[in-house]
C-alpha cells in the first residue's frame, strides 16, 4: 500500500542528476545508506517519496510530492556539497506517484547491478546526461522493482 496517497492534492515530480563528489570505495554504500534514512526521515514529513541511485559516480534521484515541498527539498539538495554539477532531467505535473510505497528508497549499483543499466542503455558507457525524463524514470524504476524484491527500501 503506498505511504502517500491523496487524490486533491497537485503531485509534482522533478528528476535530476549530479556528479558524486565522494570516491567509489566500500564506505560510498554506507553514505548512499546515511543519505535515504535522512531523506526517508524528512520526505515523510512532508509527503515526499522518491528514489536515489548511485551509479558510476553519479547520482540520479526523483522526488515526488507537492510542488512547495519538492521544491524546498530540491533546493537543500542543491547546496549539498558531497554533489557538482546539478541538473534537472524532469520537472513537472504527474498525476500518479511512481514511487508512492518509498519515502524514499536507493541503491549504489555495483558492478553485478551493472545489467540493469545495461539493459536500459544501448552502449556500454553508462552516461547519465544522455538519459531523458522517461529513461531516468524507467532506470529509477527498476532501482524500485529490486528493493521490493529485497523488501528494504534501504539496501545497497
Amino acid at each position: 500500500m503506498p505511504l502517500f496517497l491523496s487524490t486533491k492534492t497537485p503531485l509534482h515530480r522533478l528528476i535530476y542528476y549530479s556528479r558524486s563528489n565522494v570516491p567509489s570505495t566500500p564506505q560510498s554504500s554506507t553514505l548512499v545508506r546515511d543519505i535515504v534514512e535522512v531523506a526517508a526521515r524528512r520526505n515523510t514529513a512532508v509527503g515526499v517519496t522518491g528514489a536515489l541511485l548511485l551509479c558510476r559516480g553519479w547520482f540520479l534521484q526523483a522526488l515526488e510530492g507537492r510542488p512547495d515541498a519538492v521544491k524546498e527539498i530540491y533546493t537543500r539538495i542543491r547546496a549539498d556539497r558531497r554533489h557538482t554539477h546539478v541538473t534537472i532531467i524532469a520537472d513537472d505535473r504527474v498525476r500518479a506517484r511512481e514511487f508512492g510505497g518509498w519515502s524514499m528508497c536507493g541503491r549504489e549499483l555495483s558492478a553485478t547491478d551493472e545489467a540493469i543499466v545495461d539493459s536500459l542503455e544501448a552502449s556500454a558507457k553508462f552516461d547519465v546526461s544522455t538519459l531523458t525524463a522517461h529513461s531516468a524514470l524507467r532506470l529509477l524504476s527498476k532501482v524500485r522493482d529490486q528493493q521490493m524484491r529485497n523488501r528494504s527500501p534501504l539496501s545497497v
